[in-house]
């Protein structure tokens, strides 16, 4: 596979190259949800790098591809760009769940660290003895 520091494939290649990347995200994006819903999001954050060199390659390969007049306006990619542009806009929509599961999940986590530490702090704190002086 290119990277972004490599030559950019031209036209179809570009097209098809962006449509694996995709797959590609999508597949990371799956993988993490999957480690967060077994509540190990540690783990997760080792998926963060790959997930953002896959995301700056689309981005710069799908920059490059807008470039390329020839690509854009010719008949015979008709086809090609209406279907990067469908797996685009599914690729948009599987981003945007998986951004508000992430955060789901963050406040569960946040919630439960909160949790607990309140119930830390409460166990630390003096014993307030008996009786109507020691409500509150």
């Amino acid at each position: 596979m290119k990277t972004a520091t490599s030559t950019v494939p031209a036209g179809r290649d570009a097209a098809l190259t962006l449509a694996r990347l995709a797959e590609q995200i999508r597949r990371v994006m799956a993988e993490e949800l999957a480690i967060h819903r077994t509540g190990r999001p540690r783990e997760a954050e080792a998926l963060i790098a790959e997930k953002a060199r896959l995301a700056a390659e689309y981005q710069a390969l799908a920059k490059a591809l807008l470039q390329d007049e020839a690509w854009l306006t010719a008949r015979e990619h008709a086809q090609q760009r209406a279907r990067l542009k469908q797996e685009l806009s599914a690729l948009q929509s599987e981003i945007e769940a998986h951004v508000g599961a992430i955060r789901r999940y963050r406040l569960l986590t946040e919630g439960v660290v909160r949790a607990v530490a309140e119930e830390i702090e409460r166990q630390r704190s003096p014993f307030k003895g008996y009786g109507p002086a020691a409500a509150g």
